[in-house]
């Protein structure tokens, strides 16, 4: 069946880990562009511009290959209203955050400049609380942040942080700051993230500790250097965004306080390790800040509701906790709460739980009767109830006021997918695969679809996408060249043949990078 608008999909492998140890310690030093801020940059350590180490160019393709290779082998949420909100949160600070609106340039870059629309955000099935930044423009959250982060200025605190190790081009510095004790090859680094990937973060950093070009004092005397210039301008980021610099304070110290009093550090701060003098000195640039303008929505809490169902491993207990918290709750937090009692009792599949919980969406309707999360949870509400008709017609009516929207059409498809309208489903999201088509999830739900109306050619053309997103060259190839058997048309084959030189290129490009044969090989 096609992905649950809300849980893991049934039909991409899902395997999840309680805690996912992310290969972002051997990327913690990441990619991006001088911030020209001449006030800030009096007061941050002098880490270089790294220029002559890697270019922009191979930042990015170092990027694409590993953002592949983390689609293949790292689940992601498939809740696509926690998606969507991450991704705006994060296009929220972005224009503050010193990375380049310019559309000049090849390939999404100006010179020595990372464009900002060229941004990728993902959002990775893991409790553990973790963030990381990758050359080439990739920012990602697990969700489990949103257990941690009590508020959407903390949560957007860690983007911050992130999106500034990317203005920061922390990944070129560090290579150029490593070239006198040889630098690190990509091919090595890419290889032990592949590893880290497959294996865990210990065997990753294993391989990498077996390379000629490791130095680990050096590599942690950089990265205090560069965590301190990330705190400075993720800061900056959150003024000139509105915020309060203080919630970045909150949330550090809460992680630093976590650590205190427990066995366990949380993989974040593996990653990026903290001192106290970091935290003297975020606590003493923000108190000198204002203190923001920045209106917090509902939204954040809505998003955290669903992001902490979607983690949970007993959708009982989770109703139970909501129904517990929502008692004592107020404001936002309250709102919050009602929204995951709904969420949860829907997903018990209970009908009796999901009918009671129809007074809570009443509530919710008239406090928010304009927004995509309650029309989406309303939605949810009819179909678990059997009432898909009704579902259909709440998300087209919202779709109406918020066109395009991605979360409001996934679901749609996924409801029609369920009526066995399978045409109906296809509509939203061949529209959606315009514009995001480096979506892979799209691509496999579009290729069921196109097989049960009998469209082979379209499933072996989707299929190719998908297999392409996700690093599997051969099978994309594979699925290219049986399109290209079965067309017959001129435009057609010419559309094909470009796609399968795409495919071809890539492997160049994976050969480039990771030192092997330019041969169209996948991994079993």
């Amino acid at each position: 069946m096609l992905f649950n608008s809300t849980s893991t999909s049934t039909r991409e492998h899902s395997t999840r880990s309680s805690v996912w140890s992310l290969p972002t310690c051997l990327l913690l030093f990441v990619c991006g562009v001088f911030f020209n801020t001449q006030s800030l940059a009096r007061e941050l350590p002098n880490l270089g511009d790294g220029s002559s180490a890697i270019s922009l160019s191979e930042e990015r393709q170092l990027g694409e290959i590993w953002l592949q290779k983390l689609r293949g082998g790292m689940p992601q949420v498939q809740d696509w209203y926690v998606q969507q909100y991450v991704r705006d949160l994060a296009f929220v600070l972005l224009p503050n955050s010193g990375l380049s609106y310019s559309s000049s340039g090849a390939g999404g870059f100006t010179e020595g400049r990372l464009n900002a629309t060229e941004i990728k955000v993902i959002v990775v099935d893991s409790a553990a609380l973790n963030a990381f930044a990758v050359p080439g423009g990739i920012v990602g959250v697990n969700a489990g942040l949103f257990l941690y982060a009590q508020s959407e200025e903390e949560f957007a605190s860690v983007l911050a942080h992130e999106l500034s190790h990317l203005s920061q081009r922390h990944f070129a510095r560090r290579q150029e700051n490593s070239r006198a004790n040889a630098a690190l090859s990509i091919a090595s680094l890419v290889a032990s993230i592949i590893v880290a990937a497959t294996a865990g973060g210990q065997a990753g950093m294993a391989a990498l500790a077996g390379s000629q070009a490791y130095s680990m004092n050096r590599v942690l005397a950089y990265s205090r250097d560069a965590e301190r210039e990330a705190d400075r301008f993720g800061l900056q980021t959150m003024i000139a965004s509105g915020m309060d610099a203080h919630s970045m304070v909150y949330m550090f110290k809460r992680m630093s306080e976590a650590s205190r009093f427990s066995n366990q550090v949380p993989e974040y701060l593996r990653t990026h390790p903290l001192t106290e003098n970091r935290l003297s000195d975020m606590a003493a640039y923000a108190a000198n800040a204002p203190r923001g303008v920045y209106k917090e929505q509902a939204d954040y809490y809505f998003a955290q509701a669903r992001a902490r169902i979607v983690l949970a491993s007993d959708n009982r207990a989770a109703f139970d906790f909501f129904e517990q918290n929502l008692k004592d709750a107020r404001n936002l937090q309250a709102e919050g709460y009602r929204y995951g009692k709904v969420f949860a009792a829907i997903k018990t599949a209970d009908k009796a739980i999901i009918k009671a919980q129809e007074d809570e969406l009443k509530q919710l309707k008239k406090n928010y009767g304009f927004s995509v999360a309650v029309a989406l949870l309303e939605a949810e509400w009819y179909a678990a109830l059997d009432e898909k008709e009704k579902a259909v017609e709440t998300l087209k009516s919202m779709i109406g006021r918020a066109p395009g929207n991605y979360p409001l059409l996934r679901t749609l498809s996924d409801i029609e997918y369920e009526r066995r309208n399978y045409k109906a489903a296809i509509e939203p999201l061949e529209q959606l695969s315009k514009r995001h088509p480096d979506e892979p999830s799209l691509w496999y739900d579009l290729a069921e679809l196109y097989g049960l109306v009998g469209n082979i050619q379209a499933v072996h053309m989707a299929r190719a996408e998908y297999f392409l997103l996700n690093g599997r060259l051969k099978n994309a190839d594979s699925q290219l060249q049986r399109a290209l058997e079965k067309s017959s048309e001129y435009r057609e084959k010419s559309l094909i043949q470009n796609k399968i030189n795409e495919v071809q290129s890539m492997a160049q490009l994976h050969a480039k990078i990771l030192g092997r044969p330019a041969e169209l090989t996948d991994q079993p």
